[in-house]
């Protein structure tokens, strides 16, 4: 049975055939000759071999000395090597691999347009362990030695413009730790290319390095000087310049405050590079003068705002001008609230950009900033105009101001957050600028949640107007997947992989996915010394991990309390009923329990689902015991488990015995089952789940209905208080 051969050319030479090291080569030439056998890939007539390898000699010691070497060949590798009177070749016969075969093989397969190919491209790299063939100098072979340049050069220019590809992808993904790698490789390669070093000093900001950052920046000068006779470009000395000023920073620090005083690291920017490079092309767009009005959708904490503020982390290492607002939920409608936020902004840090303007759009910019009138106090303003054309003026002030902002600094990007709080004035205003300000490098970036906005928002009307000017562009944030939560846990260093899969799975699971929902979950572990840090290690209290599941941290009861609080009371009025049937329920038994048609109480639902503290499921082949006289009815679950008890803790004892009295009616209208309802025992005296509490992970404790237990155990499980 013919064995494995590997040949590994990429870095020193190393021949082996089933793992074994290959030696017995009478000379470094017949591994020269096997080499360069095995890359062409193609019969050589033997004369061009003898003079390949031996230039230096008379023909017939040439050919004398050829015999022996294929001798050799022929003797360690007679299902490889196929030699003839005429011609000499490497054909296997067998298994063969051979890394810079599969190296060129894989840089072939990356195209632009197929992002799957990238990773074909990284093992690529990865193969590529040094210049072919590194150390072997068969002497008297010139023309070995100039063809064994040109194929070192020619590899090395393919893996360097692949190391400059990843990185360029992983930046564009904000995955900073994996471009950081591939551009240091490519300095490592080629010291003096100093794009290479302007990225690696940007990389090295935003990884919150930026003293090492700064140090690049010297390594570059000092390179370019001593090798070239150079300096460094101006957009090199620029990005040094905002590294210092503080422009491009890590972010950290705004986002850690409670995670730093309880040791935790920072969550990492994980499961999100889809969405950074949509922005990103967003972004482009917008320089290059044909942006849209860009929106981020999501549910509450599920990473808008993180989102675009990496975003707008690398915007200022670009050299952009940065202008942040935020719409603020007011009892009254407060107009152009965000706006006047901005041009404050503006004023405190640019106020020669409001000099600059005429007197006419400075006199107008005063309604919305009081303080411009210390600027120029001396300013009579004109009559006042109709209220349309007041209006108008007033959005074409706000214009002038960006457009001159623009000139000044090349780029402008304005955020605006939480635009479900925007006024209808500063919505009309967006859509003004929008479409006044297209062709300029203006990016308008927006972020709201979609279940907050009424069905007569004016942002949806904004929307579907642009829409049909393509003006607009939507990203829908969804929660973390599994994998993007693992990935986010093996930064606590020091946990076992079985207690990362234990940790990463029951977050998944009791988070839903939520960001936020899962920073919370991990401060309040940390809080009750579950997940702890031992000599700067992480480690997981795993018996009370699994113990303690039902517990809420009180930071997540007050968020979706705020959250049911937001609903409409018919909604309002549901969420109880439906907790107490347990984790899953029946639309037509909560339909029963307060007395209304199935298709009313669905529009009460409606909003459950928008708020995604409900979701629709498929009915299993056996259902719950509570739930088998309505195994065909619609059917929802709450979103995740912490959902579900948070919404029962709300209830007190007597809503409690009264609910559970009008579900137990609606579903068995029995006298017995009315009267167990109504002993229903304090949180302290509740019965213990049918399956052992040491058994179950963390937050993920079976629903009552996933036990088989009666509505009474429901009610005993959801008065276990936090």
């Amino acid at each position: 049975m013919i064995g494995l051969l590997e040949l590994t050319l990429l870095g020193h030479l190393r021949i082996s055939y089933n793992g074994a090291l290959v030696t017995g080569f009478v000379s470094n030439k017949a591994q020269a000759l096997l080499g360069y056998l095995a890359i062409t890939g193609q019969p050589h007539p033997r004369d061009d071999l003898a003079a390949l390898l031996w230039s230096d000699m008379p023909e017939a010691e040439a050919k004398a000395n050829l015999r022996v070497v294929l001798c050799n060949l022929r003797q360690l590798f007679p299902d490889y090597v196929q030699v003839n009177r005429k011609t000499v070749a490497f054909q296997p016969q067998g298994p063969c691999w051979i890394d810079a075969t599969a190296f060129q093989a894989s840089v072939q397969q990356y195209a632009p347009a197929k992002g799957e190919t990238i990773t074909a491209l990284r093992a690529a790299v990865e193969l590529y362990q040094g210049d072919l063939m590194h150390g072997l100098q068969p002497r008297g072979a010139l023309l070995f030695e100039e063809w064994l340049l040109l194929q070192r050069e020619h590899l090395r220019q393919q893996v360097m413009q692949s190391c400059y590809t990843l990185a360029a992808h992983h930046l564009l993904r904000a995955e900073y730790a994996e471009a950081l790698r591939h551009t240091m490789r490519l300095i490592k390669m080629e010291p003096w290319h100093e794009e290479a070093h302007r990225q690696a000093m940007l990389l090295f900001a935003l990884s919150g390095q930026r003293s090492v950052a700064l140090a690049q920046f010297k390594l570059c000068q000092q390179l370019l000087s001593q090798e070239l006779g150079i300096e460094p470009e101006e957009e090199t000395v620029a990005l040094d310049q905002r590294i210092r000023a503080g422009t491009v920073s890590d972010g950290v620090a705004a986002r850690s405050g409670p995670e730093a005083a309880l040791r935790l690291p920072p969550l990492s920017f994980v499961g999100r590079g889809d969405a950074f490079a949509w922005l990103m092309g967003q972004y482009e767009a917008a320089r290059a003068g044909a942006g849209a009005l860009t929106l981020i959708e999501g549910t509450e904490g599920v990473g808008k705002t993180y989102l675009a503020e990496e975003m707008l982390r690398f915007v200022a290492s670009t050299g952009a001008l940065l202008l942040r607002t935020r719409c603020h939920a007011f009892s009254q409608t407060v107009a152009y609230q965000p706006v006047s936020d901005l041009l404050r902004a503006v004023f405190t840090h640019t106020p020669e950009a409001f000099a600059a303007l005429p007197d006419y759009w400075l006199i107008k910019l005063r309604q919305l900033l009081p303080e411009l009138y210390a600027l120029k106090p001396n300013l009579v303003a004109p009559p006042l105009l109709s209220e349309p054309l007041e209006r108008q003026h007033l959005f074409e002030a706000v214009a002038v101001l960006l457009n001159e902002l623009e000139q000044r600094h090349g780029e402008v990007v304005v955020f605006v957050d939480d635009l479900h709080h925007a006024d209808p004035a500063t919505v009309d205003l967006l859509n003004y600028l929008t479409h006044r300000c297209h062709g300029a490098a203006i990016w308008y970036l927006g972020a709201y949640q979609a279940e907050l906005l009424a069905p007569n928002h004016p942002l949806l009307k904004l929307c579907a107007e642009l829409r049909r000017t393509h003006q607009v562009a939507t990203l829908g944030l969804g929660n973390l997947s599994l994998p993007a939560i693992r990935h986010l846990v093996e930064g606590l260093v020091g946990l076992e992989p079985a207690t990362l899969t234990l940790l990463s799975t029951e977050l998944h699971t009791v988070s839903g996915g939520n960001p936020l929902l899962l920073r919370c979950i991990l401060e309040d572990l940390v809080e009750r010394e579950i997940l702890c840090l031992v000599r700067d290690d992480w480690w997981l209290h795993t018996r009370r991990f699994m113990s303690e599941a039902e517990q809420v941290p009180p930071v997540i009861q007050a968020l979706i309390s705020a959250r049911v609080e937001r609903l409409p009371p018919e909604a309002q009025a549901l969420l109880p009923l439906a907790a107490l049937i347990g984790r899953s329920f029946a639309l037509d038994l909560l339909a029963k329990a307060v007395g209304r048609d199935v298709p009313e109480v669905v529009r009460w639902v409606a909003p459950l689902l928008t708020c995604q503290l409900v979701q629709e499921v498929v009915a299993p082949a056996q259902p719950e015991p509570l739930l088998r006289e309505h195994a065909g009815a619609l059917r929802y679950e709450f979103v995740n488990p912490l959902i579900w008890r948070a919404v029962g803790n709300r209830l007190s004892e007597g809503e409690r015995r009264r609910l559970v009295e009008q579900l137990t009616v609606a579903s068995r209208g029995s006298a017995t089952t009315m009267h167990s309802a109504t002993s229903v025992r304090r949180p302290h005296q509740a019965r213990p789940v049918t399956c052992s509490r040491s058994t179950k992970p963390w937050g993920s404790a079976v629903a009552p209905r996933e036990t088989g237990a009666d509505p009474v155990v429901a009610l005993d499980l959801l008065g276990a208080r936090t």
